[in-house]
């Protein structure tokens, strides 16, 4: 359930996204920020769910969920920062965004 929709925001991220940077198609990205804002919701439940379904239960998380939760938190504002460059037409700041979010994922997708 989870899965593919954090690996949709992945190809999104990291083949997707400077193609259409580089060509300053701010459609393309913006379906590149719709991609990625999609995982924003996907991803904290795919935490929970990776170490079984009791593992949201307990007061102490392990420490692979915390950097994932970590990663997950710095996905999310990078995604917000994208939605504003997007909206503001500013590409370095869209680059910059767009390598948080390519950098969260990989660490994300590494843990899990």
């Amino acid at each position: 359930r989870y899965l593919p929709r954090i690996f949709r925001a992945w190809i999104a991220s990291s083949e997707l996204a400077p193609k259409a940077l580089e060509e300053r198609d701010w459609e393309g990205l913006r379906i590149v920020y719709e991609r990625l804002d999609d995982a924003t919701l996907a991803m904290p439940l795919y935490t929970s769910a990776v170490e079984g379904s009791r593992s949201t239960k307990r007061k102490k998380k392990s420490e692979t969920q915390q950097q994932m939760a970590k990663a997950v938190d710095e996905y999310k504002v990078a995604v917000a920062d994208l939605d504003k460059a997007i909206n503001r037409k500013d590409a370095n700041k869209a680059k910059k965004a767009l390598d948080v979010t390519t950098s969260s994922l990989s660490t994300y997708r590494t843990l899990a």
